[in-house]
């Protein structure tokens, strides 16, 4: 390759500089006294990024017993991403179960053409907040890693026995 061909990396980051707004998007919900804002960032770092997949695996599969929990991968997969995408404080517990799953903000965050999310009647597929191919990214790296665990508990069980 020809020193022609060379791009610096300052030119890259000029790029980069240009695509990607360091400022979060302000998303607004509710009605009258009770609308209120927050903010939201388009793309997560790649340790934001692995500490959703961690906190949605480990909550499903427990590698050291092997328990499978199939039931919380939704409920650990909303309460992960508005943590890491906004300026949201989540509550423990119920209510916390009660937040996500009782009002529109997941689906304001997340809902794509690819994947819609229904919350009332009201289909949110029009995303342009987050950086939906690095979502798809996180989504797909949590499946790939609660397979991988189960298949090593199930390869170490077959192996004690």
């Amino acid at each position: 390759m020809s020193n022609a061909n060379r791009v610096s990396v300052s030119a890259l980051e000029n790029l980069y500089s240009r695509y990607n707004d360091k400022n979060a998007i302000l998303l607004f919900v509710g009605e009258g006294e009770d609308q209120f804002e927050f903010e939201v960032k388009r793309r997560l770092s790649a340790s934001d990024a692995a500490n959703i997949v961690a906190a949605v695996c480990d909550g499903v599969v427990d590698s050291s017993t092997g328990s499978y929990r199939p039931e919380l991968k939704d409920y650990l997969l909303r309460t992960a991403v508005l943590k890491a995408y906004t300026n949201l404080t989540l509550p423990e517990g119920e209510r916390c179960w009660d937040l996500v799953y009782g009002t529109p903000v997941f689906a304001m965050v997340t809902g794509h053409d690819k994947r819609p999310v229904t919350f009332g009647n009201w289909e949110y597929d029009d995303n342009e907040v987050i950086d939906v191919e690095q979502y798809e990214q996180i989504v797909a790296a949590i499946d790939q890693k609660i397979a991988y665990i189960l298949n090593q508990s199930e390869r170490d069980g077959a192996a004690r026995a």
